[in-house]
This record gives C-alpha cells, sequence and structure tokens, in this order.
C-alpha cells in the first residue's frame, strides 16, 4: 500500500507542476520527496517506468518523461478510441436518470462566474465526471484500468498547456451536444459530438 499511495503522490506532483516533464531526479531526491525508504523508492520508480512516466538512465538517475507531440497524440488517440466505443453504448444503454443529471450539472456551469479563479476547476470536475460515466457504464475493468491511466496523461499535459476561459465555455457546449445526443437515444450524434469534442482538446493541447 505505500507503494501505491507513493506512486499516486508522485503523479500528483506531476499534475501540480512540482516536478517538471523531462527533468532529472536521483533516487535521494525521490526518497525525499515522497517521503519514502529508498528501497521502496526503486520499486516505485520500476512501476512509473513501467506506465512510461519515467526514464531510468543508469549512472545518470531518473528522468521523467518529456510531453512531446507524439505523446499527445497518442493519449487523445487513444482516449478517443476508448470513449468513442463508450458513448456509443451509453447513448443506448445509459441510465436516464444519469444523463439528466449531467445535463443539469453541466447547464449549472452557464450561471457561473467565469472571471472566478475556480470556474475552470469546477468545469473540469463536471467534464470528467461525464466523461468516467461513459467508461463505467461498461463495466469492463481492463478497459477502465486503461482508461484512468491514460486520464492522468491527458491531465498532466493539460497542466503544462494554457488553456483560454473561452475554451472551458465552448467544452461546455460540446457536453451538452454529446449528452443530448445520448438523451435521444442516438449513438451517432453522441459519437460524431465526441469526436469532434476530443478533436478541439486535442487541437489545444497540441498549441498549447
Amino acid at each position: 500500500m505505500l507503494a501505491e499511495n507513493a506512486i499516486a503522490e508522485f503523479k500528483g506532483c506531476l499534475l501540480t507542476q512540482g516536478v517538471k516533464p523531462g527533468s532529472f531526479l536521483t533516487l535521494k531526491e525521490i526518497s525525499s520527496l515522497l517521503e519514502i525508504p529508498l528501497g521502496k523508492t526503486r520499486e516505485v520508480t520500476q512501476r512509473l517506468a513501467l506506465e512510461g512516466f519515467v526514464q531510468i538512465h543508469p549512472q545518470r538517475g531518473i528522468q521523467v518523461t518529456s510531453i512531446t507531440v507524439q505523446t499527445i497524440h497518442d493519449a487523445f488517440r487513444f482516449r478517443s478510441i476508448m470513449e468513442e466505443a463508450a458513448v456509443a453504448q451509453f447513448a443506448v444503454k445509459g441510465h436516464i436518470d444519469k444523463i439528466n443529471n449531467l445535463i443539469e450539472k453541466t447547464e449549472a456551469l452557464k450561471s457561473l462566474d467565469t472571471e472566478a479563479p475556480d470556474f475552470h476547476d469546477k468545469v473540469a470536475s463536471v467534464d470528467w465526471e461525464m466523461h468516467f460515466s461513459f467508461i463505467e457504464n461498461e463495466s469492463n475493468v481492463f478497459l477502465s484500468n486503461a482508461y484512468k491511466l491514460n486520464a492522468t496523461y491527458i491531465r498532466w499535459i493539460r497542466a503544462n498547456t494554457k488553456i483560454p476561459p473561452t475554451r472551458d465555455l465552448d467544452v461546455i457546449e460540446e457536453h451538452l451536444a454529446i449528452l443530448n445526443g445520448c438523451l435521444a437515444r442516438n449513438p451517432e450524434a453522441a459519437v460524431t459530438a465526441i469526436r469532434l469534442h476530443l478533436k478541439k482538446a486535442s487541437k489545444q493541447a497540441l498549441e498549447g
């Protein structure tokens, strides 16, 4: 459990930019950062390397993976593959009460002060709730695990991207298009809407 918590904490450091992409760290520095024994640090870095968040260089140290154009392309492409299939099923089998609840939460974002410092975080919270709902509807542990890992990459990419406030407003409308397709039990409309949504998100990440 110590290793699991330490891995989660290291990923948290990536998301808060406490650890920068491409930077080099020693085992001792990671041990100090995560406040865990040196022996356990080796296990943690090996697991982070397997997930692609760091690269271990003998004699040089541990390098945090750089966020490249290819990283962004791969993360969003994988996300699209998973979500297009999931939302098609959600549009057919998703619980109507859940769809309406998501629409209500998304509509409520329109009444918030867009200048408030927590506006983006509130949009992001509803954003991820919607996307995870599509995946959880599949009740597939392999899909869920793959999606959670990729979602961490997406969050990491976003943490290193400048997102204009106007993008949040566009996201709200894009989400409503997806959800209204689901409410109408129209998988084609839902898939078209989420494909456009993710294409725009990918473009923003590449430009940021």
